[in-house]
């Protein structure tokens, strides 16, 4: 995946981690790699039969896993940030030219 030298801030909403997470935090990471790799970038979202029936098996909210599904449907490039194209910056340096 590109990066842009651009980046959003993020803070960390605590500074609390618990180590025992890691492995666990990167398996999450690899199967959501896998997801979108699978997927083609186009995930769509589960079935209506399906997201109860995980939310029972793994004990989870079922409006959680609901929202979990649609954010990751918004995917990753809503999150970048804004490209500035070689025509937005050049339309910049006009208006610049004029001001001065």
């Amino acid at each position: 995946m590109k990066t842009s030298p651009m980046r959003i801030s993020f803070h960390t909403p605590t500074d609390h981690y618990c180590e025992d997470l890691i492995l666990v935090d990167e398996q999450i990471c690899e199967l959501l790699a896998k997801r979108k790799e699978l997927s083609n970038n186009n995930p769509g979202f589960p079935h209506q039969d399906l997201i109860p029936e995980w939310s029972q098996k793994f004990g989870l909210n079922e409006a959680w896993l609901q929202r979990i599904f649609s954010a990751y449907m918004i995917g990753e490039e809503h999150f970048l940030p804004p490209h500035r194209t070689n025509e937005f910056l050049k339309i910049c340096s006009n208006i610049e030219v004029c001001r001065n």
